[in-house]
């Protein structure tokens, strides 16, 4: 009797750039998650002078930021810093400068919420 594998590999070469006009960002999912229920791991493209106002998710998330930089609040993040930020807690505003390239985890539904501007 066979067993089916769940295991799930891909490639980030062999997706491409999905442009989500809502968050004005691209990115490319990671996995068989679903950003509507979740568990989801995404790759985002954040361009140069991107800004989001003050916000949270419906659910935990960790962010990597990969390349370029990425700031909360003021704070600037480079290349190689990990963020953990908990399920509703506010954050931002979001900005980067020169643009980014971020992996982000989220372990339920992304659920975003603006707070303030």
């Amino acid at each position: 009797m066979g067993s089916k594998s769940k295991v799930f590999i891909i490639h980030e070469d062999d997706m491409d750039w999905v442009y989500s006009p809502e968050e004005r960002v691209y990115w490319k999912m990671l996995g068989p998650g679903n950003e509507k229920r979740g568990p989801c791991m995404q790759l985002i493209k954040m361009p140069a002078g991107y800004r989001k106002p003050r916000h949270y998710h419906a659910s935990a998330h960790m962010i990597y930021v990969r390349e370029g930089d990425y700031s909360i609040a003021g704070k600037r993040y480079g290349p190689g810093t990990f963020i953990f930020v908990p399920t509703k807690e506010p954050s931002g505003p979001i900005e980067s400068k020169d643009g980014c390239v971020l992996v982000q985890y989220y372990e339920g539904a992304i659920g975003t919420v603006i707070v303030g501007k």
